[in-house]
């Protein structure tokens, strides 16, 4: 039993000894780089069919590209204004008035945030039932939902959801 022991421990031996005299020789990579000036590294990669930037021109570049998509949604959002201004305003406070809904949210024990989402969902008082949950969730409110009933509206945020709730 001693034998194959000793030869197995010998072959792992020999092979340590190989890799050891491998990476030895054969160089490291990151020397050839380190040793490799920018100008030609800024070469080789233009080659490849990059663009090399300054710092300086990448904020300028950025800068510029911000402008232009401000300036996009400035002007869509003025045309949506225009579009809007056709339209009465006793005809947006109707629209806002019968989108407005109110339910009273009765909290039993043992109910989880996701069932009180879908209730909620389900009362047209949030707009998506997960969404809810995972703020719950993040914010730490699920561990302080309060047995009882609440009155809430589709005008509340997530945040006085939760605080209405856990109070």
């Amino acid at each position: 039993m001693k034998q194959p022991i000793r030869s197995f421990s010998l072959g792992l031996l020999t092979a340590g000894v190989l890799f050891l005299i491998v990476i030895y020789f054969s160089g490291d990579s990151t020397t050839a780089i380190e040793e490799t000036s920018i100008e030609d590294l800024i070469v080789a990669v233009e080659d490849d069919g990059y663009h090399v930037l300054t710092q300086q021109e990448y904020i300028s570049k950025s800068v510029g590209e911000e402008k232009e998509e401000t300036e996009e949604t400035t002007e869509e959002a003025e045309n949506t204004n225009q579009s809007d201004e056709n339209n009465s305003s006793e005809e947006e406070n109707d629209t806002q008035e019968d989108t407005t809904s109110t339910y009273t949210l009765s909290i039993d024990p043992g109910v989880t945030p996701s069932e009180i989402s879908d209730i909620l969902f389900d009362n047209q008082i949030i707009d998506n039932a997960s969404d809810f949950t995972q703020y719950l969730e993040n914010e730490d409110y699920s561990l302080k939902v309060q047995i009882g009933e609440y009155e809430l509206s589709s005008e509340m945020s997530h945040y006085d959801i939760a605080e209405e709730i856990t109070n």
